[in-house]
Parts: structure tokens; sequence; C-alpha cells
């Protein structure tokens, strides 16, 4: 029981040691995170798009860069929830997939779909160039891959690109969202941009850590459950 308790929370703590050392110790590591950085550009993107549309506004185009960085033009709706949906939206697309991948592993196939639905919307329907649309097919391709042929795998291979999606969420709090948060204290100049900075994180810690205690609860009660069952 005492494992179930500590492991969520391990899972969280090790992927961000892993991406630390990648990215800032070893020689050249940055290039293993690459394609995480890349698929937590998507989701962020997507969290501005899905902020917009879900009150009221509409989504022009999507743009995911090479370097990582990207932007998502949308027209009406909400701004501060736009705006927000980004960085807090990746943060929440995140630890879904971290939630499923280690609770549900059989329905982890489902969040590829839902990943592949996702790139098939940036790549195409929200797409602001034929470059994002080449940048964004690969990611497609090898999730479609991982969904036909490697399906077994499923949860861990959900459960990582959540935690590692987490872990650069919380490292790069100060350098993702950096014109995002400008233009939020522009609309509610109560706090600089630092300030609303160092409360997006919170509510970031605060999603993954409850997250994280969900994740050790609903599991427990899954396993006791199963035993039961069997001792019956």
């Amino acid at each position: 029981m005492h494992s179930i308790r500590i492991q969520p929370l391990f899972i969280v703590v090790i992927a961000m040691a892993f991406y630390y050392c990648l990215e800032r110790l070893v020689p050249f590591g940055g290039y293993a995170i690459y394609p995480f950085k890349l698929t937590v550009t998507m989701l962020h993107e997507f969290g501005h798009a899905m902020g917009a549309v879900l009150t009221g506004g509409v989504v022009d185009s999507i743009q995911i860069n090479p370097n990582g960085s990207g932007w998502c033009r949308t027209a009406g709706g909400m701004r501060g929830i736009t705006l927000m949906g980004g960085y807090l939206g990746s943060a929440i697309f995140g630890n879904v997939l971290l939630y499923v991948g280690y609770v549900y592993p059989r329905f982890s196939k489902y969040m590829l779909y839902a990943l592949s639905g996702m790139m098939i919307i940036i790549a195409s329907i929200w797409s602001a160039s034929i470059a994002n649309t080449l940048l964004v097919l690969p990611f497609l391709a090898v999730t479609i891959l991982i969904t036909k042929y490697a399906s077994r795998f499923s949860g861990f291979i959900v459960m990582i690109i959540g935690a590692l999606s987490v872990a650069h969420i919380l490292f790069d709090y100060n350098v993702g969202p950096t014109g995002d948060l400008a233009m939020y204290a522009e609309l509610w100049p109560v706090l600089p941009a630092k300030g609303w900075m160092y409360v997006w994180l919170v509510f970031a810690l605060a999603i993954t850590w409850f997250n994280v205690r969900r994740m050790r609860k609903t599991k427990g009660r899954i396993q006791s459950r199963k035993a039961e069952k069997f001792a019956t």
C-alpha cells in the first residue's frame, strides 16, 4: 500500500530530474527531449484555441515553429481565458495524459486518438502555413503508428508523455508564456507580468499536486477492488 502512495509523485519527480539533466547538464541532451517540447507547444497553442472556442470566440490560425515557439490567432471570446488557456491548458492536458496512462492504461489509446485529432486540426483546419503542417505531420504519423503497432505499451507511453510534458511546463514557466503574460498584465494590470507568472506557476503546481493525489487514491481503490475480487 505504501508503494501505491508514493509512486505517482515518484514518477513526476523522476521525470523532472530526467528533464533537468538532459536540458541543463548533458551535452546535446536537449535534442532527446525536443519532441516533448514541441508536443507541449502544440498543447499550449491548442489550449489558447480551446479557451477562445469555449468562451464564444473563433480560431483563425495556429503556428508551431521548429525552435519550440508558436502562436495562436483568435477573435472574440473572453480574452483572459484565452490567454490563460495556453499555459494552464497545457498543464491540464499534460496531467490528464499522466493520469490516464497511470490509472487507466487500457484507455490510453483513446488519449492517443485525442492527440492525433488535435494534431490533425493544427495541421489542417487551423494551420497557418505549409511549414506548420510539415512540422506537425511527423508527430501525427508517430502517434498513429504507436496506436496501431504498439497499443500494448500505450499506457506507459502516454504516462511518459504526460510526465515529461508536466516537467517541461513547470521548468519553463518563465520562458514559454512570456508574451501571454505581458498581454495578460495589460488586460489585468493589478499585477505586473512577472507577478502573473508566479500566479500561473502556482496554479500549474496545484493542478499537478491535485492530480498526483487523485492518481494515488484512485489507483489504490482499483487495486483494492481487484484484490477483493481475487480473494473471493
